[in-house]
């Protein structure tokens, strides 16, 4: 089974969608946000096929997004307006 994840919109005004088409994975999704220095702003599991994840307090400025599961890591940059 295929698992597409969608990650929107972006650049962002501070709430950023989660989706997950496809297969649910059977092991855990986990979503981290870091910014460019690598410092981690958000870590949050992903127990659904769609989630929310809330920047709305992070300055404005480029971050990256990791989202993985069963030993694969996928990653995006996202735009914070």
């Amino acid at each position: 089974g295929k698992t597409t994840v969608s990650v929107f919109p972006n650049p962002t005004p501070g709430v950023l969608q989660i989706e997950v088409t496809g297969e649910m994975p059977q092991t855990q999704i986990t979503m981290q946000v870091f910014d460019l220095t690598g410092k981690t702003i958000v870590t949050q599991p992903l127990r659904e096929s769609s989630a929310k994840i809330n920047l709305s307090e992070a300055p404005s400025g480029q971050y990256i997004l990791k989202i993985s599961w069963s030993g694969q890591t996928k990653e995006w940059v996202l735009v914070k307006q």
